[in-house]
């Protein structure tokens, strides 16, 4: 998701989750992001999932390591399962995950958690100075 956040400039993009049951025992969870970013051209397909490459928009972006889509697909593999992907220069990417899981249980939330608001510190405690008083600093004392 991150990835085509950051190279979908303009247009959309979606998240598709579909879960098809295999057996009693295991669905097949497919997880598919579509963007109309970028896209991925020809020459750097094979860099996709290699570890520290980067495509030449990834260069050009001036973000990440080329890191994240190899250490995906590892995980990937250690479910059991794959992240593939489809791209056309200039119209986007899909990219699909696919891995075999247990069914989960279905629980019903009946009420609601109450969160509770900060009030103060608790007796005793030391006293923390910032430098000056900083915008965030008043927000946050204005909570208090």
């Amino acid at each position: 998701m991150g990835n085509a956040v950051k190279f979908t400039q303009q247009g959309s993009i979606t998240l598709r989750v579909d879960a098809q049951e295999q057996d009693s025992e295991q669905i097949q969870l497919i997880i598919e992001i579509e963007d109309t970013g970028v896209g991925i051209s020809e020459e750097d397909r094979d860099k996709v999932f290699s570890s520290f490459e980067q495509t030449r928009s990834g260069v050009k972006s001036g973000e990440g390591t080329g890191l994240g889509l190899a250490i995906s697909r590892e995980y990937a593999h250690m479910m059991g399962g794959d992240i593939t992907f489809t791209s056309q220069p200039d119209k986007g990417s899909i990219f699909r995950l696919e891995i075999r899981c247990e069914p989960g249980q279905i629980e019903i939330i009946t009420s609601p958690q109450t969160l509770l608001n900060p009030v103060g510190l608790q007796p005793n405690q030391p006293s923390y100075r910032t430098g000056q008083r900083s915008a965030n600093y008043r927000r946050f004392s204005q909570c208090l």
